[in-house]
Formats: structure tokens, C-alpha cells, sequence
């Protein structure tokens, strides 16, 4: 539990171009003391399919949230997974992620009536089992149900007309291009466009595209080519509009990052499909 140990994915050198996450000399073991943190939202395909997927995307962010919140002074890996996350975190941090995901825990069931699960493993335990835990370093650097997470005295009332001020103060400035506090309008949607989270690695590549139906079908003939030949497993899915769940942490600073996702299901509903055709290979129902 060394402060080497804690600055370990700070210290990490970052790279700029996505396609560097196949350059396996960017990859750096986790080291024995950290700990990867699983978080997930049972039964989220079922609450997809009531139409509550904005809410299983929220809780999924909030995870993530609540870890960074908890760990000002840390700075640690994350990938978004639409109705969960995945982090890595140190030892020392190991007590503060499990108080603030046992309160996400708290909130997901009593604000929303889901059940959040979450787990922490340490990396000497993963490789004791057979298997590793490698990481890299890219890139360097919906308002009803926000109100949920105000904290404090308010009444829901309340913390429900002040988000829809903010929106309101937010809308103007957009609209205007005008600048106000720490807000200035043209260079936050510049930012946004570089913060935005469209594109994501763990161990498989999670991409949101938005392109015609006729590119859309090109691209699911390949991938289902490959899977015939037992090369690889993939999920789909199709989506209207696009949903964008937005961490702001310093205007200022530019310290903000918003997750794009399917709005009707996205990863969640494509995992359903890359299952299916995991099971077919180790099944062997497909050519290896």
C-alpha cells in the first residue's frame, strides 16, 4: 500500500489514437494490491424492456460517479458499460469504494427499486486463479431522474425546480453562445465532442456508431462472416437516438466526460446477442 502503489495509473503514460489498444506494449499488470470493482444492475434487460433503460444507464454512470467523488485525490481506470461499470482501484482506497457503492447500493433500491450488485476482487486473487489483469491509459486526460441524486434537506419539489433552472441557464447560454460563471458556451461543446465516450476497450471493443442502415448491415454480415468461421463473438444493437450521460466535474477545467449509449438499450441489449454467440463457440455449435 505504498504511495508508488496509489499513483500507479497516474504515473501511467497515456496515449492519443484508439487504435493503439491492439499494441500490446501499451498494456502494464495491476499491481497486486489493487482491486477490480464490478458493479451491475440485476435484471437490466427485463427493466430495458419496461422502458427504463435511461434509469439503468443513470445508476450505471452513478457508480462511477460516486467512486471518482469518493477519490479526489486518486486518479483510476474506469470503463462505462451501460447498466454498470468497471473500475480498479488501490488499497488503500478499498474501504471508501465499498462505503460509497453500498450507498449507491441504498439509492438504486430505494430511488428507482433496482437491485445494484457490486464486488471487489483483488488482483493477487485473479492471478492466483489462472488469470491477469493488464491495463492502459487512453485517453491521456435525464433531469427527472437527477434529481434523485441531489443530496441534502431539499424536498423533491425543490431539487426538481432547480435542475430545470440549471437547464434553463444552460439552454440560454447555448442558444447565444454567451459565456457566464465558469460556463462559456461555444468552448464546452467543442470540449464535449473530445470528452465524449463513444468508443470503449476492457478486454472487448464496445463502439457506438451512427451510420445508414445499409452501412449498418455491411458491418453485421462481416462480423457475422467471422463468427461462422468460430473467430469471434459479437452483439448488436439498434437504436433511434443516441442517450448521453454527462459527468461534469470542473467546467473551468475542462473536467467533464459524457457516456453515449443506445437510448432504447445500446450495450446492454447488444450483451444479450455477444452472450448468445459465447455460448454457441464454447458449445461448439459453430466452427472453431
Amino acid at each position: 500500500m505504498s504511495a508508488e502503489s496509489d499513483a500507479f495509473y497516474a504515473d501511467l503514460p497515456g496515449f492519443i489514437e484508439f487504435p493503439d489498444v491492439t499494441d500490446l506494449s501499451r498494456y502494464v499488470p495491476l499491481p497486486d494490491d489493487w482491486s477490480v470493482v464490478i458493479a451491475d444492475i440485476k435484471g437490466s434487460t427485463k427493466a430495458i424492456r419496461e422502458g427504463r433503460y435511461k434509469e439503468v444507464n443513470l445508476m450505471g454512470a452513478a457508480c462511477i460517479t460516486a467512486v471518482l467523488n469518493a477519490l479526489p485525490d486518486y486518479s483510476v481506470p474506469y470503463v462505462f458499460g451501460g447498466d454498470g461499470a468497471t473500475l480498479a482501484v488501490p488499497a488503500s482506497a478499498a474501504d471508501t469504494v465499498k462505503h460509497v457503492l453500498g450507498a449507491a447500493r441504498h439509492l438504486a433500491r430505494d430511488q428507482f427499486d433496482m437491485d445494484l450488485r457490486a464486488g471487489m476482487v483483488p488482483a493477487r486473487d485473479i492471478r492466483a486463479a489462472g488469470a491477469d489483469n493488464m491495463v492502459f491509459k487512453w485517453p491521456s486526460r435525464g433531469t427527472a431522474n437527477e434529481s434523485k441524486f441531489l443530496a441534502g434537506t431539499r424536498g423533491r419539489i425543490r431539487k426538481w425546480l432547480w435542475l430545470y433552472t440549471q437547464s434553463f441557464i444552460q439552454f440560454l447560454l447555448e442558444t447565444f453562445d454567451l459565456s457566464f460563471g465558469g460556463y462559456n458556451a461555444p468552448i464546452y461543446r467543442e470540449e464535449l465532442r473530445t470528452n465524449s465516450d463513444f468508443r470503449r476497450f476492457d478486454d472487448m471493443l464496445r463502439m457506438i456508431l451512427d451510420c445508414p442502415t445499409d452501412k449498418a448491415d455491411a458491418i453485421e454480415a462481416f462480423f457475422s462472416g467471422l463468427h461462422d468461421e468460430g473467430k469471434i463473438a459479437f452483439g448488436t444493437h439498434r437504436s433511434e437516438h443516441a442517450l448521453m450521460t454527462c459527468l461534469v466535474f470542473s467546467l473551468t477545467k475542462g473536467e467533464h466526460v459524457h457516456f453515449v449509449d443506445g437510448s432504447d438499450g445500446g450495450f446492454a441489449m447488444a450483451a444479450v446477442g455477444l452472450k448468445g454467440q459465447m455460448k454457441a463457440l464454447v458449445d461448439g455449435q459453430v466452427a472453431r
